[in-house]
């Protein structure tokens, strides 16, 4: 196992955030953590180490929006960005749409986040709406937990 760095993850069971690094073994990269309470984590990152270590990512420039819809959160994890306001009201559709039609008809994609999007009752017809905008088709990618997405 030839270790190639340390990092920090989230234990996949608590959320909690866990020292670990990344290992080269038998080919692949792992990340693998240490949680107290869980004991020993291995994931594999990439089946192919050379392809992981020498890949060169061609950097490109934005085409996507970013929307947050709300506030609010169905979870409460340590290490988002966001603190959820689970008492504020969201924004109606009508000031999204009105929004999105203000902007250049570049048919950039745009991303639905916010604390989490799924949250909103109105999410279909939300879709729907700025589907119905006379622009160019935008693809619509939803940034999200997933928690909701079963429902």
């Amino acid at each position: 196992m030839n270790k190639i760095n340390t990092t920090v993850g989230l234990c996949e069971y608590c959320y909690r955030h866990i020292p670990g690094h990344v290992v080269e073994e038998n080919g692949s990269i792992f990340l693998v953590k240490e949680c107290p309470d869980h004991g020993t984590l291995k994931n594999l990152v990439d089946p192919d180490a050379d392809f992981y270590l020498n890949y060169k990512y061609i950097k490109k420039e934005p085409r996507t929006y970013l929307i947050e819809l709300t506030n609010r959160c169905n979870l409460a994890c340590p290490h988002c960005y966001q603190i959820p306001d689970n008492q504020s009201k969201d924004q109606d559709i009508s000031f999204f749409v009105n929004k999105i039609k203000s902007w250049n008809d570049d048919g950039y994609n745009i991303c639905f986040a916010g604390a989490e999007p799924t949250i909103r009752k109105d999410l279909k017809e939300l879709i729907e709406s700025v589907n119905n905008i006379d622009q160019q088709k935008r693809e619509i990618i939803i940034l999200s937990n997933g928690v909701k997405l079963s429902d």
